[in-house]
């Protein structure tokens, strides 16, 4: 009880005084700062000091749309980094945000102040890399100042191209989405030590298209050296097509946006349809997100050799790396809502609306034998447990929960340093009409990063103590790659830290194991 409520006082403090976890005498960091590219202004925010909109590779426009990154110049003067970037175009996005092909930008986050012992502060940087299924999504959406200031780190958060500017596939230059990421993250090695981060520790971090983003970068030889530690949040999709899949599947997307070329023989001229996509405004090309199922990472033998779970099952992947692997306990159920026709588990969804969901997505990367073969397990789990909650089940374990499960037993069998958790706590304060999708996709996040996301309600007394055991295990792993401490006692695979309602229990855990995912691994692991 003592050391509860100890946690829980010091707890106040911090969020009161909005200190970090280990109080220290300090001084102000400058606002201006010099990188190898010019020197950049930012701003105090709160307890910490902001870099808004830092460009780390030339805008992607004219003739470098479609084109791998290219590095940044020396700008002479001063760049003033105050305001947020534009984002990258995408589609799905309420009224509010500014696109722009010129997107590739960070948003850096710094503590306020530096320990006055310390001449040339070297703190850890976690480097986060936003979801959206790779079609969507942007610095907007998340703040690093608390998590910065309360954690005692460099946080940065980055932009990419997405759909189809991000993940092309008429030429050899596919994706071009996961190669930003990686410009990116040499930036932060060449540059962070000027904010007063340390490039021997960068951890990544990232959630659903984020954190699959994170597991290619540990099966990707040429983003090794960019980072030391791994945390990927309920890793999204673990089958990918192939770029000449790809191809084929968005030539009649193409077509609709007027690029229908084709040869002397009537086959698709690829050429002349990227050179005719390339001539049109970004606007007018901006796929929706029905239109994107093939605009994300693809197999292209070259960055990417085989789907994830292959790769580290063949055990071609960082060995030297850190890594958290883990999920939220009801990951489906978002998208059993807006799949089952925007209907809650309470509604009735019918045997032949099922179904059909199931199936339509299923269709996508599967051929009809194969399709018929996975529904056939989940409609035994729907007539045991609901249709809504039946499709939750399929939704979770297909795009986020077996693949991670999988990926985990593969690198625990082969040595490596993975550790896991699951979370699965509801705020008391979440929407009342939708408390079912508290710990569903994404809904961990406002306790990562000590504030809302996506979902905005006042944080309860609760609520502010799970996050505090969530970032302080965060930002312990970035620190020295152990996310235990005397808030989260974390166990070893094939157990996970399991957050939960009881927010007191700091040793909580769970197996990391789900029996239905072994029948998902044929297919997880076809090429």
């Amino acid at each position: 009880m003592k050391v509860i409520i100890l946690s829980l006082l010091v707890l106040m403090v911090c969020t009161i005084n909005a200190q970090p976890f280990w109080p220290y005498t300090s001084d102000e960091y400058p606002l201006t700062v010099p990188t190898s590219y010019g020197f950049y202004t930012g701003l105090y925010m709160n307890t910490s000091r902001a870099f808004l909109g830092v460009p780390y590779a030339q805008p992607p426009i004219g003739n470098l749309r479609f084109k791998p990154p290219q590095s940044l110049q020396y700008s002479w003067g001063n760049y003033s980094a105050t305001l947020s970037p534009p984002s990258c175009w995408q589609s799905g996005k309420p009224t509010g945000y500014n696109y722009s092909e010129d997107c590739l930008y960070m948003n850096i986050y710094t503590p306020r102040t530096s320990p006055s012992n310390s001449l040339f502060p070297s703190l850890p940087v976690m480097v986060w890399i936003h979801g959206g299924r790779y079609w969507t999504g942007s610095t907007k959406e998340y703040n690093g100042d608390m998590l910065s200031s309360l954690g005692n780190t460099i946080v940065v958060v980055i932009q990419y191209r997405l759909n189809i500017f991000g993940f092309q596939s008429f030429d050899s230059n596919t994706n071009n989405g996961l190669l930003d990421q990686q410009m990116a993250l040499r930036w932060v090695q060449r540059n962070i030590r000027s904010f007063g981060g340390d490039p021997n520790r960068v951890t990544i971090f990232g959630e659903s298209a984020g954190g699959s983003s994170v597991l290619y970068h540990l099966t990707i030889p040429g983003s090794f050296n960019l980072y030391n530690r791994a945390i990927a949040h309920s890793a999204w999709q673990f089958v990918i097509p192939t770029a000449e899949t790809s191809r084929q599947k968005t030539v009649p997307w193409a077509a609709l946006k007027g690029c229908a070329n084709v040869t002397a023989t009537g086959q698709p001229d690829y050429t002349a349809i990227l050179s005719c996509l390339q001539s049109k405004p970004a606007s007018d090309i901006t796929p929706s997100t029905g239109q994107s199922d093939f605009m994300l990472p693809m197999i292209d033998n070259t960055l990417i050799s085989n789907q994830l779970q292959t790769s580290f099952k063949l055990g071609k992947y960082n060995k030297l790396a850190n890594i958290i692997i883990g999920h939220n306990y009801d990951e489906g159920n978002f998208m059993a809502y807006s799949r089952l026709g925007f209907v809650g588990p309470t509604d009735p969804v019918s045997n032949a609306t099922l179904y059909d969901a199931l199936v339509r997505y299923l269709n996508v990367y599967f051929q009809p034998n194969e399709v018929q073969t996975i529904v056939s397990w989940y409609l035994p789990v729907a007539a045991n447990l609901t249709n809504w909650y039946g499709g939750a089940e399929f939704f979770g374990d297909y795009y986020i929960i077996c693949g991670s499960i999988m990926v985990s037993k593969y690198l625990s069998d082969q040595g490596a340093k993975i550790q896991n958790y699951i979370f699965d706590y509801s705020s008391p304060n979440y929407p009342s009409t939708q408390r079912y999708l508290a710990a569903s996709h994404g809904n961990e996040l406002p306790y990562v990063f000590y504030q809302p996301v996506y979902t905005y309600y006042p944080f309860a007394v609760s609520d502010y103590a799970i996050s505090a055991r969530m970032a302080r295990s965060w930002t312990d792993f970035a620190t020295n790659g152990n996310p235990t401490n005397a808030l989260s006692y974390w166990p070893t695979y094939p157990n996970a830290m399991y957050y939960g309602q009881d927010v007191n229990n700091f040793s909580d855990n769970r197996e990391y194991l789900k029996g239905i995912c072994e029948n998902w691994r044929p297919y997880f692991e076809a090429y």
